[in-house]
């Protein structure tokens, strides 16, 4: 069993300790974000690379990827379930420009809805996983259009 703090404290560590190139690739790179819906509940996930803060499960997008396979896979890879395909809705045709942490990101949004709140059985790459409000983290406007 490994120290999931200190393994979240390196991660975090690297993450600024390279941030000038984590700046330079984020724009570059398009990725997929999955809102995992429960009764107005999302799951949010903290990464162990990054600045340690929540966010939405997901991932890059591989080559010519599709967003809602891109959805499938990382959501297994993070939280090991499985979300059947005809299950997932993409919200966006074209990705959404998104600051997080001083970066720019584009992000295509996948949306998954539960009837009750799968068990999340979360790899090295999450250190947390929680829900929360729908209310209480930003989302799009766009992308929130397609929950309410």
């Amino acid at each position: 069993m490994y120290n999931t703090r200190m393994f979240k404290i390196s991660g975090t560590f690297l993450y600024y300790l390279l941030w000038p190139l984590v700046w330079l690739y984020a724009p570059l790179r398009v990725r997929v974000r999955v809102l995992l819906l429960v009764d107005g509940e999302v799951a949010v996930v903290k990464n162990w690379f990054g600045p340690n803060n929540w966010q939405f499960p997901g991932g890059g997008m591989k080559f010519g990827e599709q967003a809602t396979d891109a959805a499938l896979r990382e959501i297994r890879e993070e939280l090991g379930i499985t979300i059947m395909h005809n299950k997932l809705q993409q919200v966006t045709d074209e990705p959404e420009i998104v600051r997080f942490s001083g970066l720019l990101f584009r992000y295509h949004y996948v949306i998954s809805k539960f009837d009750t709140k799968p068990k999340f059985v979360t790899s090295r790459e999450i250190v947390e996983s929680d829900w929360v409000r729908v209310t209480s983290v930003k989302i799009p406007r766009k992308v929130l259009a397609n929950i309410l």
